[in-house]
Parts: C-alpha cells; sequence; structure tokens
C-alpha cells in the first residue's frame, strides 16, 4: 500500500468526525510519513507499521471521543441568584485592577487627544543600517513580526531599515535592527533583547535593498509577517514563514525555490528556476507564468490553488483539503487529491498524467490533437469522455481506450466524484 492509498483509506474511515479535525488527524499521519521517510522508510514499512486504516481510524476516534465514543453533554445547573451577584462583583474589581495595574485612570482635565488606548506603553521604532556586500553569497533574513519587503538596486551595500511602532509592557522586548556578516554571510535581524514576558502588539515593516550584483542565496525566515520581493536574479531563495502571506514576482533563480508556510497565501507571478517545493498547511495559492526546468512539487493540507501557465518536467500536487483550477499546463502530471474538485486544461500533453481524488469531481481537458491511453475508475460517480475512443471497453465503474498514437498514459482515480475528459 501507498502513503496516498493509506492516507485516503484513514480519511475514509474517519467519516464521522468533524472536517476540520478530520483534516488536520490526516496532517499529522502526512507529517509522519514525511519524517519516517527521512529516515529512511518505504512507504509500505511505514504503512506496515500503523498497521490496517480502519483499525487506526478506530482507535483515533475511541480517543479523541468522536462516533460511537462520543460522551454525552454533562447538564450544568445554572448559578444561583447569590452566585450571579458575586460573579458580577468579581467582574467589576477586576476590571478596575486591570486599569490600575496599566495605569489607566479617568479624569476631566485627561489630555483625551494624545491619549493611547491599548494595553502597555507605545515605542517608535526608526532604524537604518547598512553593510557593504563585499564577495558575500548568502544573505539571511530573521524577523519575528514585521512585514519584509526586499528590493534591488543598482549600488554596493545591503541597506535595511525596520520602522513602525510597538506596544508592550516589557521594554526589553521592544525589537532593535541587527547587520551582521560572518564570512561569506550576511544576517539581517530583527532582534530583541528579551523574549516578550506581558502583552505585545507591533505594526513593523523591515525594508530590505540588495546590490543587483548580487547572485547568491537568500534564506528568509519569520514568526509572523508578510514577505515581498520582485525582480531578483539570483541562484536561489528558500521561504519559512509560520504566519504572513507571500508575494513573489518577476524572479530568475539558477536553483530552487523553496516555500514552507503554516498559515498564509502564497501569490508567484512570472518565475523561472530549476525547481520548485511548496509546502503549506493553510491558505490559497496563486501560481502564474512559471518555466521551470526540473519539477514543480505542491503539497497543501488546506486551501485553494489556482495555478495557471505551468511548463516544467512534471507537477506534482498533493492537496489535502481544497478545489484545484489549473490552466495551460505543459508538464506531465501526479496528483492526489483528498477532498476538493480539480479542474485542469492541459496545454499540451507531454508526459505521464496521473489523478487520484478521493472526493471530489475531475475535469480533464486537452487538446484534440493528443495521443493518449486512457484508464479511469470510479467507486461512486460518472465517466463522461468526449474523445471517440479506440479499443474502447467500460462498464458502469470504468472507462479504458485510446485515441490517437496512445504514446501517453493517462490514469484518473475518484473514490467519490465524477469524471469528465474532454
Amino acid at each position: 500500500m501507498t502513503r496516498s492509498e493509506y492516507l485516503m483509506a484513514l480519511y475514509d474511515a474517519l467519516n464521522d468526525i468533524p472536517a476540520q479535525e478530520r483534516t488536520d488527524i490526516i496532517s499529522e499521519y502526512q507529517e509522519y510519513f514525511k519524517s519516517e521517510m527521512e529516515k529512511g522508510y518505504t512507504e509500505e514499512e511505514i504503512c506496515t507499521s500503523l498497521g490496517d486504516p480502519v483499525t487506526l481510524a478506530y482507535a483515533i476516534k475511541q480517543r479523541r471521543g468522536f462516533g460511537e465514543f462520543a460522551k454525552r453533554p454533562t447538564v450544568r445547573r445554572g448559578p444561583s441568584g447569590f452566585l450571579k451577584l458575586i460573579k458580577i462583583m468579581g467582574v467589576i474589581f477586576i476590571t478596575m485592577g486591570v486599569f490600575s495595574v496599566f495605569g489607566f485612570s479617568i479624569s476631566k482635565n485627561m489630555d483625551w487627544e494624545n491619549f493611547n488606548f491599548g494595553i502597555g506603553e507605545k515605542y517608535v521604532v526608526d532604524e537604518e543600517k547598512e553593510i557593504d556586500l563585499g564577495s558575500v553569497d548568502n544573505i539571511e533574513i530573521r524577523v519575528i513580526s514585521s512585514d519584509t519587503k526586499v528590493v534591488v538596486y543598482d549600488g554596493h551595500k545591503v541597506r535595511a531599515s525596520l520602522k513602525g511602532t510597538v506596544r508592550t509592557t516589557n521594554k526589553n522586548a521592544v525589537p532593535k535592527l541587527e547587520i551582521t556578516r560572518n564570512g561569506n554571510r550576511i544576517l539581517i535581524e530583527e532582534k530583541r533583547e528579551e523574549r516578550n514576558r506581558g502583552t505585545f502588539s507591533s505594526d513593523l515593516d523591515m525594508d530590505i535593498t540588495i546590490p543587483s550584483e548580487f547572485t547568491g542565496k537568500i534564506n528568509f525566515e519569520a514568526t509572523s509577517g508578510n514577505f515581498n520581493t520582485s525582480d531578483l536574479d539570483i541562484d536561489s531563495i528558500a521561504i519559512d514563514v509560520t504566519s504572513g502571506d507571500i508575494k513573489l514576482e518577476n524572479l530568475e533563480l539558477d536553483g530552487m525555490l523553496k516555500v514552507v508556510t503554516t498559515s498564509g497565501n502564497i501569490d508567484i507571478e512570472k518565475l523561472k528556476a530549476r525547481e520548485v517545493s511548496i509546502e503549506t498547511i493553510s491558505g490559497d495559492k496563486e501560481l502564474e507564468d512559471f518555466l521551470i526546468d526540473g519539477t514543480v512539487s505542491i503539497m497543501s493540507t488546506s486551501g485553494n490553488s489556482r495555478i495557471i501557465g505551468v511548463d516544467c518536467r512534471d507537477l506534482s500536487v498533493n492537496s489535502l483539503s481544497g478545489d484545484l483550477d489549473i490552466d495551460g499546463l505543459k508538464s506531465g502530471v501526479r496528483l492526489e487529491s483528498t477532498s476538493g474538485h480539480v479542474r485542469i486544461y492541459m496545454a499540451e500533453v507531454k508526459d505521464r498524467i496521473e489523478i487520484t481524488s478521493l472526493s471530489g469531481d475531475v475535469e480533464l481537458n486537452i487538446p484534440s490533437d493528443s495521443g493518449f491511453a486512457l484508464d479511469c475508475s470510479v467507486s461512486s460517480g460518472d465517466i463522461d469522455c468526449s474523445f471517440d475512443l479506440k479499443n474502447k471497453s467500460s462498464d458502469k465503474w470504468s472507462l479504458r481506450g485510446s485515441y490517437g498514437n496512445g504514446n501517453t498514459p493517462i490514469k484518473i482515480t475518484t473514490t467519490s466524484g465524477d469524471i469528465k475528459i474532454n
């Protein structure tokens, strides 16, 4: 059994668990497969170690109290009138204490025009620094909560600015800008003397300008905050963001683009690269105008994907939840979808097309002069093909045959959903 087959079987066996928790569980086991494969185990060995997916689903539901294991809700009696009064008085005293702790007071003489609402003190951050590029071939950027923008210019220094406001109860948690060099690496940081021990909110922008002569690697890491860059002609970019949107435009990379996000939308337009890898837990993806020598690999737990005008050797998509809309594709396709509709318009059929869908309709549109060998099967749904197939064999659940030279294999499998080939 493959990883995809196992996860689909597990997903199906978790049918009486709420959709979001069901998705989260499958995501956890996707990560488990990934970590075990990195240790050298095969997909089949991992499947064997996990045991029967139906049995595993039964154990998961038992642990989490779903299905037949769901607990009856506890009937609670409302508080008496006296207890209600005690609670109300408690809320009043707590509120008064909060105002006292944070120094709020109400007075007819207060300067309301300059009064800052919110918890903690407000600090203004306004820093600029620069450093010579020299022979640097790696620029690392680490931010905590800033929106970051990277642009190029015709100069010889790497420049950075950190500007905005912070409100916090801990002065030592106010971020500072640092730029350091270590050998052939420049590190740009939004740094704090201490981790924040009280409340914290910020509205910060990190603007970075790099010389157009820089052709090395950029590594970007952020806890939260958006990342935006354009017009780069460098070796490679690696982006790792916990929470924040990513927007990339007009990039030429000799190597790889790698994007890892937990939460946030991804928007990439006009990209040339050797390889592309995108891993995201939650967020929509908009990918347009790609010219890639090798593989474009996308792993998505939740969120819709719109892919337009991608020319690559192979497109690999693993989507747990969300619709997939692909237009103008020139590549082979390996696509696995657990939940969501799949719609593909091929500009050119170049290599094998393999689509597996657990729940959702699949629509494949291919040029009329294509040559292919078709193999479709459904567990629940209809199959409709507008091509006049040769050597056709079909029944209620399957359709096979060839068209044109019959050179390109096309295999589509759905558990629940219709298949249309136009």
